[in-house]
């Protein structure tokens, strides 16, 4: 759009670690730095330092606390923050810098396509979220309960706009993204952990399909510990622009990923989202998932989990047409970047 943008550098070293017990710190240290390295090696992490440092313009100065960006935040004409689970209070331990609390007066204050994460905000987060969401000059989220949530706190209405990463096109994504080199046709399943039965279910339907189609299958976001199970293909090495070159070659996906459906519509492929409608959004973190797909019309790509998860109809789960999908996403673009527009003071 013509701007010069940076990324501010934060990174608060007290988030998330300050409320484990001695315990869990020794527990997170012993898997993190030596059982991960053990079985997996650096790969991936030097690999995703590499993107980070040929792709992100990062600020002059890299800030370790509230504090001291608080009292000399980089100068800008505005500050977005987002997107992803910014707001989320189990991630962001009351970081009001997440809000833009330290940006100048005077100065934009914009949130694009923010998440909570959570369908209802807990008591004792309530008054300080009110305060610092009141100072955000433009508000959108990525999903309807967001929106719900800040009309409840604020009486404000927000946008409920594309995930950035859905702004760009294919042209875009394949300039950057390392393609994957396979011999023959793969699904690719991609694991969010947490629901034991929906990762069941993606394996399954996997198998299915597999079994159908004599395509391969490749996991991404398993468990470390699985490089133990020698008969599964599992790929644990891959950075930004290796993720972004598995999607890009698979011929299915099959994922319970909010960013792992995104870039399934990126690419237009077909596939299936497992749902566990037992569970609550919440715990599922699927309302990210079910508005994006309610909004391009692709509710049939949810697929629920019970008893019997048997893939019937081959044809029609193999065939997705995108053109309807594609007016929907094009019209969704142009109001996402209308509210970026308005909000920098383009409109």
């Amino acid at each position: 759009m013509g701007y010069f943008s940076e990324i501010i550098d934060y990174c608060n070293s007290r988030r998330g670690l300050s409320s484990l017990s001695r315990f869990q710190l020794i527990r997170y240290f012993m898997w993190h730095e030596v059982v991960k390295r053990i079985l997996v090696g650096s790969e991936r992490q030097k690999r995703t330092e590499d993107f980070c440092r040929k792709y992100f313009r990062k600020s002059a100065q890299k800030y370790l606390d509230a504090e001291t960006l608080h009292s000399a935040p980089p100068l800008y004409d505005a500050y977005i923050t987002g997107s992803d689970q910014v707001w989320n209070p189990r991630n962001n331990s009351k970081d009001s810098c997440y809000f833009l609390t330290f940006a100048p007066s005077g100065r934009r204050r914009i949130s694009y396509a923010a998440s909570f994460g959570i369908s209802q905000l807990p008591d004792i987060f309530v008054n300080d979220y009110q305060k610092w969401l009141k100072q955000i000059h433009f508000l959108s989220t990525r999903e309807v309960e967001g929106k719900l949530i800040i009309k409840r706190h604020t009486g404000r209405t927000a946008e409920v706009v594309l995930d950035p990463t859905l702004l760009l096109d294919q042209d875009h994504w394949r300039s950057i993204a390392v393609p994957y080199e396979f011999i023959r046709p793969y699904i690719l399943c991609y694991y969010m952990p947490g629901d034991t039965a929906v990762n069941k279910c993606i394996t399954e339907m996997a198998r299915q399909l597999s079994d159908k189609m004599g395509w391969q299958v490749i996991c991404l976001g398993q468990k470390e510990y699985v490089r133990l199970l020698p008969w599964k293909k599992s790929v644990f090495d891959a950075g930004p622009a290796e993720f972004l070159g598995l999607f890009q070659n698979a011929s299915f996906v099959i994922t319970n990923s909010f960013h792992g459906t995104a870039f399934a519509i990126n690419y237009r492929k077909p596939f299936l989202v497992p749902i566990n409608r037992e569970l609550t959004p919440e715990k599922t973190l699927s309302s990210r998932i079910t508005t994006l797909l309610k909004t391009l019309k692709l509710e049939n790509r949810l697929f629920p989990v019970g008893k019997e998860r048997k893939i019937t109809g081959i044809k029609n789960v193999l065939d997705l047409d995108y053109h309807s999908v594609e007016v929907s996403l094009q019209e969704e673009k142009q109001r996402s970047f209308d509210f970026l527009k308005n909000a920098l003071g383009e409109a």
